[in-house]
């Protein structure tokens, strides 16, 4: 469904309404791509950081712990 959207989305948002002109449309959809983008980022990078920081900080708390008593 993503590269029906990528391929066909300028298409169908230009036929499924009426734009002030030719500029207005390229102008609204480059706001759409800034965001889509800006969301992908967000759904990818925030992930991998939590990956990498979870266990920094997961030895920390342990470390801060102390040893086990035992």
């Amino acid at each position: 469904m993503n590269f029906v959207l990528g391929f066909k989305g300028n298409e169908w948002a230009w036929q499924n309404r009426k734009w002030d002109s030719i500029e207005h449309f390229k102008t609204v959809q480059k706001i759409w791509m800034k965001w889509g983008i800006g969301v992908i980022v967000v759904l990818v990078v925030l992930p991998i950081i939590a990956a990498i920081l979870f266990p920094v900080f997961a030895a920390a708390t342990r470390s801060a712990e102390g040893p086990p008593v035992g």
